[in-house]
């Protein structure tokens, strides 16, 4: 089986670039590799790998003539790209975490947002074909959401971290958003923790007793 040893994943000249992906056992390296359409500009965001090697590229793409998308590539363990599919809704649409759930899914958080800056949370389920099984935006006309983080919970569900916003508010602040969701991608709760400034979550860890969210205010 081989591991990730090493990973950076980062944006360059419109392209996917994934840096330094190293094999423990089979000590293979790539370097320098970049994926993408030529007239496509791509934001790599996160990455999981499988038991077999396979490794799953997150993002987001700014498609020729067309609205933001998120971006979903399939690597096999030698870095060779397989398929890119491209998800979202009739907005812009930007994914920031993946994780693969307990049935061997992915499942991917992140945001929709429209023009004028308002924003609703994402969750979306694939399969490991990039077959898509649901595309949620979880969100209220009074609130912008965004998810950054997302963990997978025994009880089958997810637990996710970002940020939400009062838009009604004449100096409207972030705060820290904490959302438990079912399995389906349905909100079971949420609540929201800030200071008087600007708050936001960018990760989590999930304890048996409850969760530790990493913030910036």
């Amino acid at each position: 089986m081989t591991r990730l040893k090493k990973s950076l994943v980062s944006y360059l000249a419109g392209a996917l670039l994934l840096l330094t992906v190293t094999g423990i056992q089979a000590q293979q390296s790539i370097s320098n590799l970049s994926f993408g359409g030529s007239n496509v500009d791509e934001t790599a965001t996160a990455l999981v790998q499988l038991q077999n090697g396979d490794v799953f590229v997150l993002g987001y793409a700014q498609l020729p003539g067309a609205d933001i998308q998120c971006a979903l590539s399939k690597l096999n363990s030698n870095g060779e790209l397989i398929w890119t599919r491209y998800y979202g809704t009739s907005l812009n649409d930007f994914g920031f975490d993946l994780l693969l759930n307990n049935n061997g899914d992915l499942i991917f958080c992140g945001e929709t947002k429209d023009d004028l800056g308002n924003a609703d949370a994402l969750i979306a389920e694939t399969d490991t074909a990039g077959n898509l099984h649901w595309l949620k935006n979880l969100g209220s006309d009074s609130l912008n959401e965004s998810l950054k983080s997302i963990k997978a919970l025994a009880d089958g569900g997810y637990v996710g971290c970002g940020l939400i916003t009062e838009t009604r508010d004449a100096d409207p602040q972030n705060d820290v958003l904490v959302m438990k969701l079912f399995s389906t991608g349905a909100i079971d709760w949420q609540q929201a923790y800030g200071s008087t400034s600007n708050d936001y979550a960018d990760a989590l860890v999930v304890l048996p007793d409850g969760y530790v969210v990493t913030a910036d205010t």
